[in-house]
């Protein structure tokens, strides 16, 4: 039973739920409430104080909170507890929580696409070995498929200590066919897919410096140093361990940065706005942009980041229309 509850949302997503639950747990003991049951009575107004224990002690941003309290909100379902989630509207938690986000209005730092003119930048870079020989090709490897697969961050990278060859990237996910030169990449988990039916992406050869076919290529060339079992890591850093997400991140800003660039604006979900952008720019049907990204409606155009130049030659097509 406790691994169907596990298996409810992702691994990254739980944990998150975890660090609710414990948050709220010792703001439960510092306001000197003491329960005998497995979790303490919880009422509406408990849960505001929370809210309001999290915005101005803790600092948390809105969607930090959010999480915390679907986090609390799947453990009392969980242990079967009385809750206000099963016994009502609550109308005025979702008030207060809605005034922590106008609140504290846009003040996260927007985060800026990495498109093809950026991804060839980075790639040119790697091919100049701005790092050592195996990170410049893991680096290139990663880009590429994170690019033109539209991939999240945690679909290419886990948390070091918590990698799980069921749900995470393995060797045996990835397939060549030298017929059609393209590569195959079997994602086992993913947040569009729930029940882990497992979802099949494929690249094809671009034939130019950000091929995401021929980057894979060399990155398993220099692979096999490592251990090479079917349910190993398909990704590793050069000291043998498995790509993490603080290690690619911090890999790709130092990137970045020798590119040029302010590394501050980018992280791993990047890679996802950049490619939607750089499709739309390429003028790839939207229909074909959902597909790609695997999006089952149309919130891919929040990803879509339309250059100010283009937004003014429509607004002189406008003016000329008859």
């Amino acid at each position: 039973m406790e691994l169907l509850w596990l298996s409810a949302v992702s691994t990254r997503t739980y944990q998150v739920y975890q660090s609710g639950v414990n948050a709220f747990l010792t703001f439960m003991t510092m306001q000197g409430f003491v329960w005998t049951t497995t979790l303490p009575p919880i009422s509406e107004d408990i849960l505001i104080r929370f809210v309001a224990h999290c915005y101005r002690r803790l600092l948390l941003q809105y969607s930090t909170i959010k999480s915390y309290l679907c986090g609390i909100r799947i453990r009392y379902l969980q242990v079967g507890l009385p809750n206000p989630w099963t016994s009502g509207s609550l109308i005025r938690l979702q008030t207060i929580a809605q005034g922590v986000k106008r609140h504290q209005g846009l003040s996260t730092s927007p985060r800026l696409p990495i498109t093809t003119p950026i991804l060839t930048k980075m790639c040119m870079a790697l091919n100049h070995g701005v790092f050592d020989p195996y990170t410049c090709v893991l680096l290139k490897a990663v880009c590429c498929l994170a690019f033109f697969g539209f991939l999240r961050c945690g679909e290419f990278a886990c948390d070091t200590d918590n990698f799980n060859p069921v749900y995470n990237l393995t060797l045996r996910a990835g397939q060549f066919s030298r017929i059609s030169a393209t590569f195959t990449l079997l994602l086992a988990a993913s947040k569009t897919d729930p029940f882990r039916k497992g979802v099949t992406i494929t690249y094809t050869a671009t034939g130019n410096c950000v091929c995401p076919v021929a980057s894979m290529q060399a990155y398993l060339v220099h692979r096999h140093r490592y251990a090479l079992h079917n349910t190993d890591p398909l990704f590793v850093t050069v000291d043998g361990k498995v790509l993490g997400r603080t290690y690619i991140i911090v890999q790709l800003k130092k990137l970045l940065r020798l590119c040029g660039y302010d590394d501050n604006a980018y992280n791993g979900h990047s890679f996802r706005i950049g490619a939607a952008t750089s499709a739309a720019s390429a003028k790839v049907p939207d229909h074909l942009i959902q597909v790609l990204a695997r999006w089952s409606s149309s919130c891919y155009t929040r990803y879509i980041r339309t250059p100010q130049d283009v937004l003014w030659r429509a607004q002189k097509d406008m003016a000329y229309l008859c």
